[in-house]
């Protein structure tokens, strides 16, 4: 589990130790802020490769949202989520956690 704030335009990234579950849920909980944000998760494979499995936008908006993204067959491998902020004067306060 983390937790943390993407200021304007700059960018996150979390990752995870490689997975003992054939199925794995990433829950992102935008908690404050209000700026546009994007989220790519992708699978880090033993051989190297690297496949996106999920891509998503936060909109520009005062709510809290909540989204969870359930990524399949990813025994043995390492779970990459990057987030950028898309906003030049906004920011997203998020907690992020695997399960």
């Amino acid at each position: 589990n983390e937790e943390g704030t993407i200021h304007g335009q700059t960018q996150s990234t979390f990752v995870t130790p490689p997975v003992f579950e054939d199925n794995i849920e990433i829950t992102i909980n935008k908690y404050d802020g209000k700026a546009e944000t994007d989220v790519v998760i992708c699978l880090h494979e033993r051989n190297g490769n690297l496949n996106q499995v999920h891509e998503y936008t936060f909109p520009n908006e005062n709510n809290a949202r909540v989204k969870k993204f359930t990524i399949h067959n990813a025994r043995g491998k390492i779970v990459i989520v990057a987030m950028k902020n898309k906003s030049v004067g906004n920011r997203f306060m998020y907690r992020i956690k695997a399960d």
